[in-house]
């Protein structure tokens, strides 16, 4: 991993990720319990009746997107598709956290990471999640990190 300097906080800041499969309240606090002992995680809520896990992630955090739906996943739901709010550095085809390695490709180029190429952002996108491929962006929001 190469750490570029000058880049502290470059992390995912939020993600709400949908899931299946949840049909009781004590499954509900199973996850959120589960999820809470992890130490990048600030806080979890549960929307059960959405199927929706939304976690606000601690400064600084390590956590990268797979190991959420591998949470989701192994707690015994089936991971669905995912929204982030995330600093990082945006490259000509995509996004870089680079402190996790976690590289995120945009699906359609979007404008506002041409304009933002090499440069610290902050971003909230979808998450397309392929097997075996990276993960594809659909940005809804960019702009350079404060």
């Amino acid at each position: 991993m190469v750490l570029i300097p000058g880049l502290a906080g470059a992390e995912l800041l939020r993600i709400e990720m949908g899931f299946g499969g949840m049909e009781c309240a004590s499954c509900t606090e199973f996850i959120e319990s589960r999820m809470s002992r992890n130490r990048n995680v600030q806080s979890v809520r549960v929307d059960k009746e959405k199927g929706i896990l939304r976690l606000e992630l601690k400064p600084e955090n390590k956590m990268r997107l797979e190991q959420v739906r591998d949470l989701v996943q192994q707690s015994g739901f089936t991971p669905k598709a995912a929204t982030v709010e995330a600093r990082g550095i945006v490259q000509p085809d995509g996004f870089l956290i680079p402190e996790t390695g976690q590289e995120f490709k945009a699906r359609d180029p979007h404008h506002l990471l041409k304009a933002l190429t090499g440069k610290r952002a902050r971003l909230e996108a979808d998450v397309e999640t392929q097997p075996g491929r990276s993960s594809l962006l659909i940005i809804k929001k960019a702009a350079a990190a404060e």
